[in-house]
């Protein structure tokens, strides 16, 4: 038995403005996208398209953006709830300095500068268009 990968699903309004801003702020790739009210699969965006789901990449991350309303017919049972506890998302990554300034130039709004830990890791944080918080780390 293995695992073998796991692929965030960020609950977000607007699939295609998250898309855009993965691929144009963090440099991710889209690696498809479900336009909302069929099943085509697309493989870049159309501004014109209202999008379901979209999956992007950079190396061996993977992200799922998900629309809020289609999450709540998917998953018709649950009720989203509030629990207080807060989401991470902790990306190892190789030469962190280099992302950092790359991200720096882009605008991406960073919420703790780039520093090296207690632990031994050199990190910094961003957030997204949505509010979700993701850490950059390289281990030194």
């Amino acid at each position: 038995m293995k695992f073998r990968t796991m692929t965030p699903n960020f609950l977000v309004e607007n699939v295609a403005k998250t898309t855009a801003f993965y691929h144009e702020k963090l440099g991710f790739r889209i690696k498809m996208a479900l336009e909302t009210g069929t099943d085509n699969i697309e493989l870049t965006l159309t501004k014109s398209k209202e999008y379901s789901y979209a999956v992007v990449h950079r190396g061996e991350i993977n992200l799922m953006f998900v629309q809020e309303s289609t999450f709540r017919e998917d998953i018709w049972d649950t009720e989203l709830k509030t629990s207080g506890a807060s989401v991470l998302f902790y990306i190892d990554v190789d030469k962190v300095d280099e992302i950092y300034h790359e991200f720096s130039h882009k605008g991406v709004e960073i919420i703790k500068e780039l520093t090296t830990t207690w632990s031994g890791r050199r990190e910094f944080y961003v957030k997204d268009c949505n509010g979700y918080i993701l850490a950059f780390s390289e281990h030194l």
